[in-house]
């Protein structure tokens, strides 16, 4: 018996000894939602109706951490509470194995009702369990509530603010709510709350406090849960709780400006200021709560009458025009005006979703129904106080920070009563950019208006064409903004009474021959509409040019004397005509191109038939201008583009485009890396190119794959069969190639009713453009230097294949010619100085005699101007010595072997191989490097496809796998920037063997050759020696060394300089310290310029803001300064705040 009882004892001591772990921390939520922080929204209550899955995510203290690696068997439980009776509903378990680089080690699991068995969710008390080898920690109690959507259906406030934490004296009265404190003697700031509870019986509540200082910056965060009630005078029972906000910490407060976000289940419930300065303020947040409980403190309980209806529905009839748009918000107003009538009567229906989409042209009215939008909910008792408040996207977003959420938070809560305007919404469609946040402004925006349901409407105003393409391809933007109102062009008689409105209340008016003249122009406009035009506004700049005008004809004559009459009047000459398009000057400029007469006469058809339909607009006729896009066909160089641009300044011309812009895309372009659907990023270049002409070379690449084809689906969905729309779209290919892609595709021959083919030039064509090009750079050709090159350019005639470059190989040829000039005539400057006509005179000599003489065009030779032009922008970089001298060296290298006649990749290596910490310029330099490779002629072009590896976690090994493939094909004939430049794929083990295998196999199995750059943060003696046979040979290996703290300031002076900005002495000695900190940091990595960008952004933003405060203006063209002022902010402790980072590691079952 001893011997087991020494047994058993050895045995638990044993046990506590094998403890390698400490519980931390059990959390829950309801969603996997990250907000701006980087943090989920834990909670431990929810309501019923919002839980599907509840997530746990459970963090333990490694107690080996930094000594050895450990297994652990995880399993948790979900135990329901059923009384005082604990019953399990759900068990899930999983092995993981517990880095001994990580302290604090994070895993994840959920349940959800496929997990149970004869349960589902209930109201009630909950606990999470969770064992590691056999060790229990159990989790805070979470409660299920009856459900509901929104936190009014729970309570109500009655009172609510901020008190003063000090000893009370006996029988002193004093306040216990202030807006300001004073500074001297506050130990710390208590908020209070009280809410008469809605539901039949007490329940636990839990409310979320964050405090921000005056920088935006969080400063506390609080959580009050409990269950206290009292009762009041009518036997209700009242929640409420105070607690301190600054935790009794010494030296929390400093004076400034402090708000106070109250949010229950994630809703914002209130939002609340207060300061600390010289003295106290008591304050009554009255008005603040009844806003929020949807009252006006001053008229509270005064019903909606049938004359408040007509008042506020006869402002918006008195508008001009809309007469769809009027009829839609009236229906629109009665179906809210009868839930309220319902809900008055004891039922119990919800108000609908009312957030509308307001799209249209300038000046159509779109803010002034806004307006008068929120008036009309007002007086029906819908919003609790109709004010519009205005943001753009620029306010949903802070350079370099992911604080989107915050930021719409914020807007809401300023806005909450009343309407959130979003002016120009058209300019959140989500770009190509992987750092654009449109797309995170849209979920955070869309998620907060669905769940939480905000006491507000939201509208958004813009474009037609970007918003219903954000409403077409954002999910839930159509749930969330039911009502969608196109606000068309006024007419020219809507217009000209427009007119009369302004007119009379500019106290103006217009004689009958001034307003015939008027009337005619906004006929004119209306026929030949362009797109955005701007309707009430174009009217306003026409009105204030008459004013203009007739203020110098008034003016003019001093002494005479001028009757009321006369400064009333405006004249028939005081109304500017609007300049006509001269169709002759666009034939003119097409008729004087060298090239096929044919080509020719056809584009001046199809020219004056653009002409002579407008011709019959101007006369009152309804014709519509029918689709203008286009088939280009032809080899290089024979004037596509050219021609794409004189049409774009004759459709600008004749008012059937707004802007003579053409935008070229090319495949690569369009199709992207990969990283966002084709479809997305060829939306967005339509976008750009919108109002103009788009023109996609080698447009018939794009049909040969599905990718190209989606991308395709997406541009050709935006062209109507039977109208031009503002766009045109010009498809560019070669003509064997289109012909065969247009066989099967009988709809794009629909939408692209014209074709133009443009022949390869003659050779009389070909020495014609040499000799206009030779004048264009003021040179002249001696008669037999023009016999020269009529014989080169037969010979190349008779040898060509469609790739020799028609018009440009010319050109490359005259350069060539100009190059032997150049050189023979230095050589006669040694001896005697050289004549005007020596240098200007193209000889015979000069001209290249054989095709082995011809530049890049036809042969392999190097663009040296642009290489030069690389290594320059190289030079310009601040610091990397070791890597520049790298870089020229591989140049000259190149130059020696190219002059050999050798091939480059038979001797030296082409791949690279980047290491490095983040944000030193790996990026920059690959761009630089593709530009050499290009004027070198080892690829097509200077086109870099970054790849990141970070986005392949999670994914299976076959998607990994087509995604790396499909990134290659994208890279074809430019460079592949294979990244790994990210810490987050330290967290999976062996994940970077196993992605680089991956790399390996897909270069040796696709066809053709590729040009790898390869990038991460090892250093280089690691990646010599363990992975360089692995990836294709890269032995050209760049080290980016980390920036001095010199490198970084010179590299903050730049960037402030692009935006004409400079640092005073004294600012400039405080970013030194606070640049020596960033160098001295134990996160070293974090010394980036990718950092110091965003320090200069937040420099000049503070600047802006100061310049505001002071009213003074922001000149542009005038150089600033930075001051102190601006650059206090930059502390050690801010440094640690931008740079902080959270690394969590979950296991999956």
């Amino acid at each position: 018996m001893v011997e087991k009882a020494k047994k058993s004892k050895a045995s638990k001591d044993q046990t506590a000894t094998d403890i390698n772990f400490k519980f931390k921390s059990i959390r829950t939520s309801c969603s996997e939602v990250i907000d701006f922080t980087g943090n989920k929204h834990y909670r431990t209550v929810f309501r019923l109706n919002e839980v599907e899955t509840l997530f746990v995510d459970t963090e333990v203290i490694n107690k080996q951490f930094d000594e050895k690696a450990w297994d652990a068997e995880i399993v948790a439980a979900l135990i329901y509470m059923h009384g005082e009776q604990p019953v399990l509903v759900a068990q899930k378990g999983g092995k993981v194995t517990i880095p001994e680089t990580e302290s604090v080690f994070q895993f994840s699991t959920a349940f959800s009702v496929e997990d149970f068995t004869d349960f589902r969710f209930q109201e009630g008390a909950y606990r999470v369990q969770v064992m590691i080898n056999g060790q229990a920690g159990v989790s805070d109690e979470i409660h299920l509530l009856e459900p509901h959507d929104l936190f009014r259906d729970y309570f109500q406030l009655l009172d609510i603010g901020f008190d003063k934490c000090v000893e009370e004296a006996p029988d002193v009265q004093r306040p216990h709510s202030y807006q300001a404190f004073a500074a001297k003697g506050l130990e710390d700031v208590r908020f209070y709350l009280v809410a008469e509870n809605f539901l039949s019986s007490e329940w636990t509540y839990e409310f979320l406090i964050n405090v921000f200082d005056a920088n935006g910056i969080l400063k506390a965060n609080r959580v009050a849960k409990g269950n206290y009630y009292i009762p009041n005078r009518e036997g209700k029972r009242l929640l409420c709780f105070a607690l301190d906000l600054g935790a009794g910490l010494s030296n929390f407060w400093e004076e400034g400006k402090y708000r106070v976000e109250v949010l229950c289940f994630d809703q914002p419930v209130i939002q609340l200021e207060f300061s600390i300065g010289e003295q106290d303020l008591p304050y009554n947040f009255t008005d603040e709560i009844a806003g929020i409980n949807g009252q006006v403190h001053e008229v509270a309980g005064e019903p909606s009458t049938p004359q408040d209806k007509e008042e506020a529905l006869s402002r918006l009839y008195q508008l001009v025009g809309l007469r769809k748009v009027k009829e839609e918000i009236t229906r629109m107003y009665e179906l809210a005006e009868f839930v309220k009538m319902r809900q008055e009567n004891g039922f119990n229906d919800k108000l609908p979703v009312l957030n509308m989409i307001l799209m249209g042209n300038p000046g159509t009215g779109k803010h002034l129904v806004t307006e008068i939008t929120g008036e009309m909910f007002y007086r029906l008792g819908v919003l609790s106080n109709g004010k519009v408040h205005r943001y753009k996207r620029e306010d949903f977003t802070r350079p370099g920070v992911a604080a989107e959420e915050q930021l719409i938070r914020e807007a809401i809560t300023k806005s909450i009563g009343g309407i959130l305007l979003i002016e120009d919404a058209d300019e959140l469609y989500p770009t190509n950019d992987p750092n654009d946040p449109a797309m995170r402004i849209f979920t955070v925006l869309l998620g907060i208006l669905e769940q939480e349901q905000p006491s507000l409407l939201v509208v958004m105003v813009g474009d037609v064409m970007a918003l219903q393409a954000i409403t077409e391809g954002i999910p839930g933007v159509k749930k969330c903004f039911p009502y969608q109102f196109v606000f068309d062009d006024y007419s020219a008689e809507e217009l000209m009474e427009i007119t009369h409105q302004m007119l009379e209340k500019r106290q103006f008016k217009f004689t009958p021959e001034a307003e015939d003249k008027f009337s005619d122009m906004l006929k004119d406009c209306c026929s030949v509409r362009e797109s955005g035009f701007s309707n009430g506004r174009f009217i306003e700049e026409r009105l204030d040019d008459a004013s203009t005008r007739m203020a110098k004809r008034l003016m003019a004559n001093h002494k005479g004397t001028h009757t009321k009459e006369d400064m009333m009047l405006i004249q028939v000459g005081d109304i500017e005509t609007l300049e006509q398009p001269d169709p002759s000057k666009s034939v003119d400029a097409l008729n004087e191109m060298i090239g096929s007469k044919e080509l020719k006469n056809s584009l001046i058809i199809y020219i004056n038939y653009i002409y002579f339909i407008r011709e019959r607009q101007k006369h009152g006729y309804a014709d519509v201008i029918p689709p203008l896009h286009m088939l280009f066909t032809g080899n290089r160089g024979t004037g596509k583009t050219t021609v794409a641009r004189m049409l774009g300044e004759i459709f600008e011309s004749a008012g059937i485009l707004e802007s003579s812009m053409v935008t070229v895309r090319s495949r690569g372009e369009i199709i992207g890396d990969g990283s966002i659907p084709p479809q997305q990023i060829a939306m967005y270049i339509f976008e750009q190119a919108r109002g103009g002409i788009l023109f996609l070379e080698d447009a018939h690449t794009l049909f040969q794959d599905n990718v190209g084809a989606a991308a395709l689906s997406v541009i050709f969905g935006q062209l109507s069969p039977t109208d031009n729309g503002d766009t045109i779209v010009i498809l560019s290919g070669d003509p064997e190639a289109m012909d065969k892609a247009l066989a099967g595709n009988p709809r794009v021959k629909s939408l692209f009713p014209y074709h133009f083919h443009f022949s390869d030039y003659t050779p009389e064509e070909l020495l014609e453009i040499a000799i206009q090009k030779v004048a264009e750079k003021n040179y002249t050709l001696h008669p037999k230097a023009k016999e020269a090159f009529k014989n080169l350019v037969s010979q190349v005639c008779n040898e060509h294949d469609k790739f020799f470059g028609n018009a440009l190989f010319v050109e490359k040829m005259v350069d060539k010619a100009i190059h032997n000039l150049s050189a023979r005539t230095m050589k006669i400057r040694k001896e005697r100085e050289l004549t005007r006509k020596e240098i200007t005179t193209l000889m015979a000599v000069d001209i290249p005699t054989a095709t082995s003489e011809l530049p890049n065009s036809y042969k392999d030779t190097f663009d040296e101007k642009e290489i030069a032009s690389a290594l320059k922008d190289l030079d310009h970089m601040v610091g990397q010595t070791k890597l520049k001298k790298q870089i020229h060296d591989f140049v000259d290298l190149a130059r020696h072997y190219n002059q050999q006649g050798t091939k480059l990749n038979t001797r030296v290596s082409l791949q690279w191989c980047f290491t490095g910490n983040s944000g030193m310029g790996k990026g920059t330099v690959a761009r630089i490097i593709a530009r050499i490779y290009k004027a070198m002629g080892i690829i097509d072009k200077s086109e870099v496809t970054s790849f990141k590896v970070e986005r392949l976690l999670g994914l299976t090994e076959e998607d990994a796998i087509q995604s790396i493939g499909m990134a290659l094909l994208q890279s074809k004939g430019g460079l592949f920037f294979f990244d790994e430049d990210s810490s987050s794929l330290n967290e999976v083990s062996g994940f970077r063997d196993r992605v680089r295998a991956i790399l390996v196999n897909q270069l040796a199995t696709q066809p053709g050759a590729y040009n790898v750059i390869y990038a991460k943060q090892d250093p280089p003696r690691q990646i010599i020696n363990d992975e360089v046979e692995k990836v294709s040979d890269m032995i050209n290996i760049l080290v980016f060394e980390d920036y001095t703290a010199d490198q970084l300031m010179e590299i903050l002076k730049r960037d402030l300089a692009t935006d004409n900005t400079r640092m005073t002495r004294t600012a400039q000695q405080h970013m030194e310290q606070f640049i020596s900190y960033i160098v001295a940091n134990k996160k070293r990595s974090h010394a980036s310029a990718r950092l110091i960008k965003l320090v200069a952004e937040m420099m000049i933003r503070n600047r802006v803001q100061r310049l505001a405060q002071n009213k003074k203006a922001n000149d542009v063209d005038v150089k600033h300064s930075v001051t102190k002022q601006d650059v206090e902010m930059f502390t050690p402790a801010m440094l640690d705040s931008m740079t902080s980072e959270r690394n969590t590691i979950g296991y999956k079952q």
